[in-house]
């Protein structure tokens, strides 16, 4: 997502992974970066957590990322009710 001030980078996965957020961090970040002259916050939205995880700001909706999008990278908690899995 590209905004005034910033771009918004996403990756969504089942399961937390460190390599997950390396490649968002280290390779596409950097990237967008550099085409957009914008600072980048990176995004990874799972389901299921793991440890590692926790190394990272931990944000359970949307809207809490987006108020404090300037202290990224962030690990969102997507919590999807039993009937919608």
């Amino acid at each position: 997502m590209v905004l005034d001030t910033r771009v918004i980078l996403f990756e969504a996965k089942l399961s937390f992974t460190l390599e997950g957020m390396g490649q968002l961090l280290d390779l596409y970040a950097p990237a967008l970066g550099a085409i957009f002259k914008r600072p980048v916050t990176c995004i990874q939205i799972c389901k299921n957590m793991k440890p590692a995880a926790l190394n990272f700001e931990v944000v359970s909706n949307f809207i809490d990322a987006m108020t404090r999008m300037h202290e990224g990278p962030f690990v969102w908690h997507a919590y999807f009710p039993k009937e919608l899995n």
